[in-house]
């Protein structure tokens, strides 16, 4: 699925947790099941690798559904206001779920990210 989206401010706690993420801005109408997925994110033109989460945050009890994604082949990109950009789902990878710890958390996303970075190309 492909769809666009305006990056808006979050809380950081990506950013806490090693992964530092945009945040898309009230896209209650993409039509994707909640849970994390292999993703594209394309912006300014430049094609991105993105582990991409959409759902709410059941270890931190949070209810509210967001969309977020951390980009892969950049260091940081800042991306805030009235810049759009363009995601494609490329891969369903698992389901969303309480974690028991940050750790475990933590070490679920690494390996949410090396699953990403092995099944996207990008050309």
């Amino acid at each position: 699925m492909k769809f666009t989206g305006m990056p808006v401010k979050g809380k950081g706690r990506g950013k806490t947790l090693g992964y530092p993420t945009i945040n898309l801005h009230r896209l209650t109408w993409v039509d994707i099941d909640e849970g994390v997925y292999a993703a594209k994110a394309t912006i300014r033109g430049v094609v991105y690798k993105a582990a991409l989460h959409c759902g709410s945050a059941p270890t931190f009890r949070e209810t509210e559904k967001t969309v977020e994604l951390f980009l892969l082949n950049t260091k940081e990109i800042t991306v805030l206001g009235t810049e759009k950009m363009t995601v494609e789902t490329c891969e369903y990878l698992r389901p969303t779920k309480k974690f028991a710890s940050k750790k475990e958390l933590i070490d679920q996303i690494t390996k949410d990210v090396a699953r990403t970075n092995s099944l996207i190309t990008l050309s």
